[in-house]
């Protein structure tokens, strides 16, 4: 069965396995909740009269002088509406800051029963599961290298058995570049293995690398990996419920570097994926970037950061188009 788990994270993890930052931010939401309704109080207890300090026992007594000394109380109309405002503030505060930290934790929300989007540079969600290969930990599996994880709807499907022929057939390119590669879906792992002599006879050569099993959909979840239908009506099951043709490419760091998401009826181009993957690690720490159907051997474009000097001096003769257009050739 599938364990998702917290990511890494710069701070203490409490025995619960919540980061600390998750529960610091709902303590300063908290506090700043109170506040707002302590104000609204103090507010609401205000009538409309010819003061507030000619009440005796108003709770405007308590408010400071700049407040009570103000000719008449706010209008009841006008209270309503700075009540609301100040609540809505809190409220948000707390939201703002428990979301933050949260996805700099790599952990997200689903405040609609629905995954908010994984976006490039976030943290890869980490989570355990059974797979072809074993028990695996995303982020223990992918180690120092470059990962690969891409979903398929359904195995013993057409399309899925083609596209998982291709990357058998790319295993050893993807060596060449320390990239892993795992495969996602809502199947389980018995029926993975059964499925992996098909590829083997479609391919030519066997497919060896895991294939996670998600029948519970945890991951399919996480990843957003289902159309939008799938999340509707609760208690779908991997029945009718099988996943997008999606790709994340997860750097060493275990940051998302790249997504791709295809609908069922298209297959995927390995070759462009790869292509991909070859841009992101030729660019990857450098002040660098690949122009349009770039291919490795070619051309990159030199950041703006540095000035044409500076680029002379790390990256040789320069190609200068416009002077925001500059390029040169690519470290090797």
């Amino acid at each position: 069965m599938l364990q998702p788990s917290w990511p890494a994270c710069p701070v203490d993890r409490l025995r619960g396995g919540a980061p600390t930052s998750l529960c610091c931010s709902s303590v300063v939401g908290a506090v700043v909740g109170l506040a707002a309704i302590l104000i609204a109080d103090l507010l609401m207890g205000c009538r409309q009269s010819r003061g507030c300090a000619a009440q005796p026992r108003n709770v405007c007594e308590r408010v400071p002088a700049v407040l009570s000394s103000a000719p008449t109380c706010i209008s009841k109309h006008k209270r309503r509406s700075l009540c609301f405002s100040v609540v809505c503030a809190g409220i948000q505060t707390d939201f703002v800051v428990l979301s933050s930290d949260a996805r700099r934790c790599g952990v997200t929300f689903q405040p609609t029963g629905r995954i908010m989007g994984i976006r490039i540079n976030d943290i890869a969600p980490n989570f355990t599961t059974d797979s072809t290969a074993g028990e695996l930990t995303l982020h223990d599996w992918i180690g120092d290298n470059y990962a690969i994880l891409f979903s398929h709807p359904k195995d013993f499907t057409p399309v899925c058995t083609t596209e998982f022929g291709a990357v058998a057939q790319l295993a050893p390119e993807f060596a060449k570049r320390k990239t892993k590669v795992m495969g996602v879906s809502v199947d389980s792992v018995e029926e993975h293995r059964k499925w992996l002599r098909d590829i083997q006879a479609f391919a030519g050569v066997p497919a060896d690398f895991p294939i996670i099993d998600d029948t519970s959909l945890q991951v399919a979840k996480l990843y957003d990996m289902l159309p939008a239908e799938a999340y509707l009506p609760d208690g779908r099951t991997p029945a009718d419920s099988a996943t997008v043709r999606t790709v994340f490419i997860i750097g060493p760091d275990k940051k998302i570097r790249l997504t791709m998401t295809y609908p069922m009826s298209v297959g995927r181009n390995f070759a462009e994926i790869l292509r991909a993957l070859d841009a992101i690690q030729a660019t990857d720490g450098e002040p660098l970037a690949t122009p349009a159907n770039w291919m490795p051997g070619q051309d990159v474009v030199v950041a703006l950061s540095l000035n044409d000097e500076q680029a002379k001096d790390k990256y040789g003769a320069l190609d200068i188009k416009f002077p925001y257009l500059r390029l040169a050739k690519a470290p090797q």
